[in-house]
């Protein structure tokens, strides 16, 4: 993969299992990716802090993994307000929240599109790597395309699949296919306005979270 598919993933440390599934979902696919550092029972806060530090700025695609435990997890939502930040000034990177289960969205990722299922349903983990895949990989190289020499429509691919129905090709009207049948999940960058004005927020989140820390210091 390019270097432009190095992805940065964080996950709370209650939806390790579901992240270390989409990973690995990933990683088959070709893609580098590296997981958010978490510091374990008798290691340093500070040197797992500072890995994080690390490939967030060197990898230009941020994927958070958005649950319940991740709108309280402290090292989330500080990666969030870094990798916001660090779009503000470079608008070629790519932030793109993936649900693992139903929760709000957080105010710094309102702009940001999102994989997700319907009405913000959480995905499996196989399920949302393959439509991070779509989005992020060139479509030669996406090991989950539709066969290119595939002319039959939806429905008479699952005839075909099916040996008792006959093959049935529905006559469609090129006119009416101004949309795809199958639409890829897309997301749109925000303009340099909301970036800036996104970046401004994270920054004065980071600061306020600074300044609490120093007082309880």
């Amino acid at each position: 993969m390019a270097e432009s598919t190095r992805i940065f993933v964080s996950h709370a440390s209650e939806d390790e299992a579901w992240g270390a599934a989409f990973v690995a979902a990933l990683q088959s696919a070709g893609f580098d990716v590296w997981v958010a550092q978490r510091a374990m029972p008798g290691t340093d806060d500070a040197t797992a802090e500072a890995a994080s530090d690390r490939e967030l700025r060197e990898r230009p695609i941020f994927i958070p993994i958005l649950s319940p435990a991740a709108l309280v997890s402290r090292w989330l939502q500080q990666e969030i307000a870094a990798a916001v930040l660090l779009s503000g000034h470079d608008l070629t990177r790519t932030i793109l929240p993936v649900l693992a289960r139903q929760c709000e969205v957080p105010p710094l990722l309102a702009l940001y599109g999102r994989i997700a299922g319907l009405a913000d349903a959480g995905l499996a983990p196989e399920e949302a790597a393959r439509r991070v895949a779509m989005v992020l990989a060139p479509a030669e190289s996406s090991p989950w395309q539709a066969d290119e020499d595939s002319s039959l429509s939806p429905m008479a691919m699952a005839a075909d699949e099916d040996s008792s129905l006959p093959p049935v090709e529905i006559p469609v009207d090129d006119e009416d296919l101004s949309l795809p049948l199958l639409d890829p999940p897309t997301w749109t960058s925000p303009s340099r306005e909301a970036a800036d004005a996104t970046a401004d927020s994270a920054r004065a989140t980071q600061d306020a979270r600074e300044g609490q820390q120093e007082d309880s210091a």
